[in-house]
């Protein structure tokens, strides 16, 4: 049977490449789309997404609670009770699949009869809708209740490769459609193939390995009841993840929309990456395993080994971004025709200092998931998602996209400073003062790989020198946070280089 470590090291490479694959895909699609079919479809593309994702909700805390009352069954080998869990989440996930469809049509009805775009009628669009709302179908009738048990059962890393498959897949057809000048709404037919790739391999691998699991089984519904805690949270999750484009759909234009989604990618390719150790790794399993079983001594020497191992990667992270993002947006929208609207340094700061604030408070998310906490993290939310709403509507019509991303950074900004003082108190091994020192040390450390090459202007013509000089900063930044960790943090890095000897042989 495979260790936590282990399980670790595969969910967190496995996850680490499927962010780097998702993120270059998604910014290849995008760039194509810019390219054959323009900034308006390829703002209408992202406003209709965004959209759909709303429509998602009606899963909200369903695979939380599952994932949750899984994992004392899984850690029991309980079979009767893995099976009456998985079968109550296929059979409600079927249900919400049917909803979600119903509610897929009213959006196509009502968005198409709102919303024009030149060169589509009105029909196109609904139609196009529709279509992209087909992967969010196949999602409920099919993949959902595989994605619950290999979360709980820390094999993320097959949801990885299935995932790595899909988007590959869907990028090459996105390329062929594009260069074959097939209509939009054509090009998101085609595309749709590629979901179901995925859930082949998906149910592939389940026929083998978890011959024991049985969907027949009477189902435990009460083992979701936790769902309907689980299910505000994430409805001001995603309510704050989608709010900027939907604010932007509705105050600026399609192009301004484009725009958002364009600077978007970079920021939300990093933080996906960051998130593997929460989402991808299985961390929050693990976590939440250690917390049900209350093993708090070894709660608090694991978190503290985490928090250094995470901020240390942010900070790498971030610090490459401060310096390349720009360069990155001058060489990815060269040779448009509206090149000149996509280049604006200010925004691009507002961005990364969003993004950093947001991907900084992932140890204290991850915590709050594995220990269940989403009744108590209700009020805390819904100011974050207040600030966020209320302030962009506020803010949006005077400043267009500066006044959403002023809007999401006061919002990240509070629930930081939040999360610190909620997690300290519910968790009395976990102290404020390290967590706030780790910081502390990332904004100094990001700061100073900055300045750095604020004095060395790097070359950047075309992609390869870009490329040459990413390598040189992350070489950089990697050696200032080695140099502070040796200086500040010695035994966090001798104890975290003992884990990676003990994984090697192993």
């Amino acid at each position: 049977m495979m260790n936590k470590t282990r399980k670790f090291a595969l969910n967190a490479t496995f996850s680490a490449l499927q962010q780097v694959v998702t993120m270059l895909v998604g910014l290849v699609s995008p760039r194509i789309m810019l390219q054959f079919y323009g900034s308006e479809i390829n703002g209408l593309v992202a406003s209709i997404t965004q959209f759909i994702s709303y429509i998602s909700l009606i899963e909200a805390g369903l695979s939380g609670a599952a994932v949750y009352s899984l994992y004392k069954p899984l850690a029991e080998h309980d079979v009767k009770g893995i099976n009456g869990i998985v079968s109550a989440a296929k059979r409600t996930y079927t249900r919400l699949g049917y909803v979600f469809t119903g509610l897929t049509l009213v959006l196509a009805v009502i968005y198409a009869s709102i919303v024009s775009v030149q060169g589509l009628s009105v029909q196109e669009i609904f139609f196009l809708i529709l279509v992209m709302g087909v992967s969010g179908a196949m999602e409920f009738f099919t993949m959902a209740k595989y994605r619950v048990l290999f979360t709980a059962d820390q094999k993320q890393y097959i949801l990885s490769i299935c995932t790595m498959v899909g988007v590959v897949l869907n990028m090459l057809l996105i390329v062929l459609c594009a260069v074959l000048h097939l209509n939009i709404v054509w090009l998101k037919v085609i595309a749709t193939l590629s979901v179901f790739a995925r859930s082949a391999i998906l149910a592939g691998y389940m026929r083998k390995r978890y011959k024991y699991v049985n969907f027949k089984e009477k189902p435990n519904m009460r083992a979701l009841d936790k769902r309907w805690d689980a299910l505000y949270m994430q409805i001001l999750w995603n309510l704050q993840s989608g709010a900027p484009v939907v604010l932007a759909t509705i105050f600026t234009n399609m192009v301004q929309v484009s725009i958002y989604t364009v600077y978007n990618l970079v920021i939300y390719g990093i933080n996906n990456v960051a998130s593997i150790f929460m989402s991808g790794s299985g961390m929050h399993a693990a976590f939440g395993e250690m917390i049900v079983t209350g093993d708090r001594k070894k709660l608090k020497k694991v978190y503290g080994q985490f928090l250094f191992a995470f901020y240390s990667i942010l900070t790498v992270l971030y610090s490459v971004t401060g310096v390349m993002y720009m360069p990155f947006m001058k060489n990815y929208v060269a040779n448009l025709s509206d090149t000149q609207l996509y280049i604006v340094p200010t925004l691009a700061l507002l961005f990364f200092i969003n993004g950093l604030l947001s991907a900084i408070q992932t140890p204290q998310g991850m915590m709050t998931i594995a220990a269940g906490m989403y009744r108590e993290t209700r009020v805390q939310n819904s100011i974050q998602a207040g600030i966020l709403v209320i302030g962009g509507v506020v803010m949006t019509p005077l400043l267009g996209l500066y006044g959403i991303l002023l809007a999401a950074i006061a919002a990240n900004f509070y629930r930081l400073i939040d999360y610190l003082f909620f997690i300290s108190r519910k968790f009395k091994e976990i102290g404020m003062k390290e967590t706030v020192i780790h910081l502390i040390r990332v904004v100094l450390q990001v700061a100073v790989v900055y300045a750095i090459f604020w004095f060395i202007p790097l070359p950047n013509n075309g992609y390869l020198e870009w490329a040459l000089s990413a390598v040189i900063v992350f070489v950089v930044s990697s050696a200032v946070v080695l140099l502070s960790a040796l200086l500040f943090n010695r035994k966090d890095l001798k104890d975290l280089f003992g884990r990676l000897k003990l994984l090697v042989r192993r």
